[in-house]
This record gives C-alpha cells, structure tokens and sequence, in this order.
C-alpha cells in the first residue's frame, strides 16, 4: 500500500485518502461504510462516477477503489444518514483544506479554513444535484397518468387518491416531490402493488346467464 494518509472522527471511524497527480482521491469503501451503506460495493457501483483502481495502492494484494470528491458528495446524497452533513462538513470544511495548506491532516489542531473556489463550486453543484435527486414536476405527471391508465380512468377518483395515499404511506412521505432518487427507481412495481391491493378490494359483480 502506497502513502494512504489516515484521518478519523469518533462518529464517523476511519477514512483513508490518497493523491494521484496532486488531485485528493479517497478509499470508497471507507466512505460509503461512514455514510451508513450496508453494502459498501453496491453503493460505489450506483453512486459514483469516477472510480480508480490504482496499480500503487493495494491491500492484500488488490487494488483499493479510490473515489473522487465529486463521488464523496454523490454518497452524501444518496446517504440516509441523518448525520450525512455534518460528514460533508468534516471533509470539505476541514480535513481537505487542512491537507491542501500543510500536506497532511491535522486533527488536533481542530483546523477550519475558509473554502476555496474549488469546494465552493462543489458545494453549488451539490445543491443542484440535490434537486435532481427528487421527483419533477413532469415525472409526477408521468406516474399520474399511469396510475389512471392502470385503473382505467381519465381523471382522478376515490380509487386513485386510495392508490396515491397507499403509496405515500408505503414510502412516508407527504407528497410526489420528497420521493428520493433510489426509491423512484422502483416506484413503478411499488405502484403496481398498490393498484393490485385497491383492484382486489372492488365490489365483486356476479354476472348472469341472462345479461348480453
């Protein structure tokens, strides 16, 4: 293993970094497991975008995936961790600037610094990344539509709000726009469930021999 600087909090554990070319890259598996994933190689799979295995860095034998600051911030905001910002605060308000001024981090020292350009446009792109993680305006419309084709309707009734206000429980959430990104990769089969529970609870209809 190759110059891992170790830096740790007492809420958060242990996280390893690394720098390739003079550019910060952090051991993913450590973050993922701060950021409370279960399974830390699923979430650097669906999360990050800038995955390094680098010949220099190894454990065992294998090569660790290192990930970049941008990835830190998408584990963040896939984070169901209620303590998720106070971790985005840690590294990007402390621990980086400390390591860009001094070459290593300082945890005694307590040091905060203000933010460079740098981490100030990450911070922006944070946000607007934040936004897209929720449900739009347009999706909405889109598992509106299909919930009144699913029931066969034109126009909301008692069934749909039942469909919608079963969903909403299912999820805890109070409306369309507080469903996260991860969830609404399987809000369809959620929806289906629902329509199926509200389908089997209509008034049965016996039909006759005689009715054409």
């Amino acid at each position: 293993m190759n110059n891992l600087q170790i830096f740790e909090k007492l809420e958060f554990g242990q996280i390893r970094m690394a720098e390739i070319d003079n550019k910060p890259y952090f051991v993913g598996k450590d973050v993922a497991k701060s950021l409370g994933y279960k399974n830390t190689n699923d979430a650097i799979l669906r999360h990050c975008k800038g995955v390094v295995k680098h010949e220099g860095f190894k454990i065992n034998g294998i090569k660790i995936a290192l990930i970049t600051e941008g990835d830190v911030y998408r584990l963040i905001v896939g984070s169901n961790l209620p303590n998720a910002e106070k971790f985005e605060s840690w590294v990007f308000d402390e621990v980086l600037p400390t390591i860009r001024q001094t070459g290593q981090y300082q945890a005694q020292q307590h040091v905060i610094t203000e933010l460079t350009g740098t981490i100030g446009d990450l911070k922006g792109t944070i946000k607007e990344y934040k936004k897209l993680c929720k449900i739009t305006c347009s999706k909405k419309q889109q598992y509106s539509k299909y919930i009144k084709n699913r029931l066969d309707i034109d126009k909301a009734n008692k069934e749909y709000n039942q469909v919608k206000a079963r969903l909403f429980l299912i999820l805890g959430v109070e409306k369309w726009e507080d469903i996260d990104f991860d969830t609404s990769n399987n809000l369809i089969q959620i929806i289906d469930d629902c329509i199926r529970v509200i389908k089997s609870e209509r008034p049965y209809k016996q039909l006759s021999y005689f009715e054409n």
